[in-house]
């Protein structure tokens, strides 16, 4: 048996020549001993021996079958286009610029299916609250002792409402575990 390199958009070209889909590797591969010539084409590159790395790929949908074309491929199960790398293989160009972002779910997501931990870093630095995000605090705290059922936070973007956000949610469960 020889797995196959076959972007989705091929599969039709290189059926009629024997292969065939594994749904359980989600891979395709020939059965036989001896590959059809017309299947040549779609045997993996000659690369180094080594472990396989999977690159979680952020593809925007409109560039999905260039995507596909490349050598990207969809998981069902982890709903995420990925491409299989050999060590010392170059990601193809195509692909390039859509690997995962530092910190970011594609980036969880290969580390786990690669089995390398993410990193454990610490804060950065500490934030002081200004003094609007202070009032914002006292607002949403004020409205969570007067019982209401939620607060909305709205100001112009870059204030700092996040901030303000959490510093309130954590003035609210300090008070909880007080009493």
């Amino acid at each position: 048996m020889t797995y196959l390199e076959i972007a989705y958009t091929q599969k039709d070209e290189a059926k009629p020549f024997g292969a065939r889909w594994d749904p359980k590797e989600k891979r395709w591969y020939f059965p036989g001993d001896v590959l059809p010539k017309e299947l040549e084409r779609f045997r993996p590159a000659n690369a180094p021996e080594g472990p396989v790395e999977k690159i979680i790929l952020d593809i925007p949908f409109i560039y999905r079958d260039v995507a596909l074309k490349a050598g990207a491929r969809w998981d069902s199960g982890i709903k995420a286009y990925f491409f299989e790398k050999r060590s010392e293989q170059e990601l193809p160009l195509e692909l390039e610029g859509f690997e995962p972002k530092q910190f970011s779910w594609e980036e969880k997501i290969q580390r786990e299916l690669n089995g390398r931990a993410f990193p454990s870093v610490p804060a950065q630095k500490s934030i002081t609250l200004k003094p609007h995000q202070l009032a914002a605090v006292e607002e949403i705290f004020s409205a969570y002792k007067n019982g209401y059922p939620g607060f909305l936070l709205a100001d112009d973007v870059g204030l700092g409402k996040t901030f303000a956000a959490w510093e309130g949610i954590l003035k609210i469960v300090e008070s909880s575990n007080q009493t």
